[in-house]
């Protein structure tokens, strides 16, 4: 092999050889880098990629879509949380909750139906939009799923403001249905009381007293707590307490996933005075907890939650 011996300096030879050297070298830097596309890198977020993911594993085929869910909005940190529960042929209720990273302690209210089609799509019906209770504020929304399975769902969500729309995407991962799949609906929310928080329509959250619940063996509820008891601002005088119901939920015989129903008295300075709510509730592992998550609603959007844990 001959050595190399560059050409001349100034000559035509040598001004093409050090154009080819310096592309080889850019070109070099530029797959390290991850130019041009994501051979060498990305700079997608995590969202983005897990989005991708759900897009790329949706099956063929009718959409699957029922259980309960965890994820946020794209790129931020509220949390979003959501349970799908099964209502007829090609029909599903969603119902979530979201908690704002700035606020953790509010959960505003989403819910209405979805109607389902195939590669994982559903979407709200038009003639029934979702109902969707942020503070004092009722709004209505639409909801397009892009992608979704038994595993994982995206939706685009679409809130009308005051004359304007804004969209903001959602991204879930399912929970392990044996996270909620306890033995019965008594078995899972009797026993120890539940310590947590109430949040109402006016964004108020409390952990005074009334922030702690104990059910009994058949899952009949009452507000463990010293007098005057509170639920969501609403103040009870002694033996004028709310009244729970705890039914299984229909769809989810057998499951810690309930119907409540929860009667208010003729209480006053409240909100809530001689009004009937009722609303689906889940008992589910998170984070190493017991959690019980409620949402209460009156038929209009607005309503009460509550988050628990023991």
């Amino acid at each position: 092999m001959k050595p190399f011996k560059p050409a001349p300096f100034g000559t035509a030879a040598w001004y093409r050889t050090s154009l080819l050297l310096c592309l080889a070298y850019l070109a070099l830097v530029c797959l390290l880098a991850g130019c041009g596309g994501q051979a060498g890198g990305s700079s997608l977020s995590g969202d983005e990629t897990k989005r991708n993911t759900i897009l790329k594993n949706t099956p063929a085929g009718p959409t699957q879509l029922e259980g309960l869910y965890k994820g946020n909005l794209i790129n931020t940190s509220d949390e979003f949380l959501i349970l799908v529960a099964p209502d007829a042929v090609l029909h599903v209720q969603a119902y979530a909750w979201y908690r704002k990273a700035s606020q953790p302690l509010v959960a505003h209210l989403y819910h209405g139906p979805l109607t389902l089609g195939s590669v994982g799509r559903a979407s709200s019906d038009p003639p029934v939009p979702w109902m969707i209770r942020e503070g004092s504020n009722n709004y209505s929304g639409t909801v397009t799923v892009t992608g979704a399975s038994l595993s994982a769902m995206i939706a685009d969500i679409s809130i009308s403001r005051n004359a304007t729309v804004a969209t903001s995407q959602m991204v879930v991962s399912a929970l392990p249905s044996n996270d909620y799949g306890f033995n019965n609906a008594a078995t899972g929310l009797s026993g120890a009381s539940w310590n947590g928080v109430w949040s109402d329509r006016s964004e108020t959250s409390s952990t005074a007293p009334g922030s702690m619940l104990q059910f009994d063996g058949n899952g009949s509820g009452s507000v463990n707590a010293t007098q005057p008891t509170t639920i969501a601002r609403c103040v009870f005088p002694q033996g004028m307490g709310p009244s729970f119901t705890w039914e299984a939920h229909p769809s989810y015989p057998g499951k810690n996933i309930f119907q409540v129903t929860l009667t208010l008295g003729p209480i006053t300075g409240c909100d809530w005075q001689n009004k009937t709510l009722s609303g689906p509730a889940i008992v589910s592992q998170q984070n190493g907890q017991t959690q019980l998550d409620m949402m209460l609603l009156d038929g209009t959007g607005a309503g009460i939650s509550y988050r628990g844990t023991r």
